[in-house]
């Protein structure tokens, strides 16, 4: 006879990606890096790729009906703390998640405005996607999180990681994270921007093989595991990145292609404090 079960005091991260097979990023990244930070992943596949550790050849979008449907049915039944947006995969799409963030809007909402501009030659329907993210999910985001590229494609004028926080702090969203605001390569950095300009600055001076770029997901779900568990925000995004730089060191190759990202967590190495 089983034993009636407490629920489990753990904080529960639902997160939006496409499906990279790689596991250089998407979903796989988002559920191996809320694992090691212990919080509990939801998952809802907005997108299949189909590439390899070189290249992504291919994306496939999920049906926004089925998203929506999943979203929904995962919230009905579970306590989500934190929804973690990354790569949505179709202007429908983001549309769908909109419509969940009002019925929802105490749930706090963690961006990754991801976008591929040059697959399939579809420049169109990215722009269509960008411009979706910044009038429908920006505004209701407590953070976003991108790389320095990712925060020029949501600007509209700025010519610096300075000018791109303050555009995309316009659209109403609280705080804004951007990687990768140094010109030199062998130099990590990041800047959280709040409403009130530059909340602190973050670098790492440490070298590893693999690019800030492929490391989005990762980034943005450690940073949503850190909100999770309360910790203060310009705290807890430097536990974020500390966690992504220590996995872009200890990077593996496994194909011809780049590293993937060891997500693996030592336990001496723990960020959560």
């Amino acid at each position: 006879m089983l034993k009636s079960l407490e629920r489990a005091n753990i904080p529960v991260i639902l997160c939006l990606n496409g499906h990279d097979p790689s596991s250089a990023g998407g979903l796989q990244a988002d559920i191996e890096t809320c694992m090691s930070l212990h919080c509990q992943s939801l998952t809802v596949q907005t997108s299949t790729f189909v590439c390899d550790t070189r290249e992504v050849k291919k994306i496939v979008p999920t049906s926004s009906e089925l998203v929506l449907e999943q979203m929904r049915t995962l919230l009905e039944d579970i306590p989500v703390k934190v929804i973690k947006a990354g790569f949505l995969g179709s202007l429908e799409n983001v549309e769908a998640l909109h419509s969940v963030l009002v019925d929802y809007p105490d749930i706090p909402l963690i961006v990754e405005p991801k976008s591929f501009a040059t697959v399939n030659d579809h420049q169109r329907s990215t722009i269509e996607v960008l411009e979706a993210i910044k009038s429908l999910l920006l505004p209701r985001a407590y953070i976003s999180v991108a790389t320095l590229n990712q925060a020029f494609l949501l600007s509209d004028f700025a010519d610096s990681a300075d000018a791109c926080a303050a555009e995309i702090l316009e659209t109403g969203c609280q705080h804004v994270l951007i990687t990768g605001t140094e010109n030199y390569s062998e130099v990590r950095s990041g800047k959280l921007y709040g409403q009130r300009g530059l909340i602190q600055s973050y670098v790492n001076q440490d070298k590893s093989p693999l690019s800030e770029m492929r490391c989005t997901s990762t980034l943005g779900a450690a940073v949503a595991c850190e909100f999770a568990h309360g910790l203060p925000l310009h705290v807890g995004v430097g536990n974020a990145q500390k966690y992504v730089w220590s996995c872009l060191a200890r990077g593996r190759l496994i194909g011809m292609g780049n590293p993937i990202p060891d997500r693996t967590l030592v336990p001496a190495e723990n960020p959560i404090s």
